[in-house]
């Protein structure tokens, strides 16, 4: 495509993401399909390479990424892996598995509103 610099990306990071796709929680499931196909009026891609991290869920236009915690997150490496996003340019919103569980239409209220907000 014109004007646009090709990426290069690891190839064990990009199968590891696949295999994320694939293998995907219950979680990121409910979540996209909520996101997905541009249903809540934004374009949304899900694990995605930035740098050497794989995003859950990305708004490329908006920089926006969206990170869906489950109780396993370290949250030293999740602050460090935020800082390194951010000064990639993107803001990162994370969402706990359980606020899923309770009111996934305000889950994507809350994702729409750190957009357009």
């Amino acid at each position: 495509m014109a004007g646009q610099v090709p990426r290069t990306i690891n190839p064990r990071q990009l199968a590891r993401a696949r295999e994320l796709r694939t293998n995907g929680t219950r979680h990121e499931a409910t979540l996209w399909s909520r996101l997905r196909g541009s249903a809540c009026g934004h374009k949304f891609s899900r694990q995605i390479s930035i740098g050497p991290w794989i995003a859950d869920f990305v708004c490329r236009r908006h920089r926006l990424i969206v990170e869906l915690d489950g109780g396993w997150h370290d949250v030293a490496r999740d602050a460090r892996r935020d800082a390194d996003l951010l000064a990639r340019g993107y803001r990162v919103l994370r969402i706990p598995n359980w606020a899923l569980d309770e009111d996934v239409d305000g889950v994507v209220r809350q994702i729409v509103a750190a957009i357009e907000g």
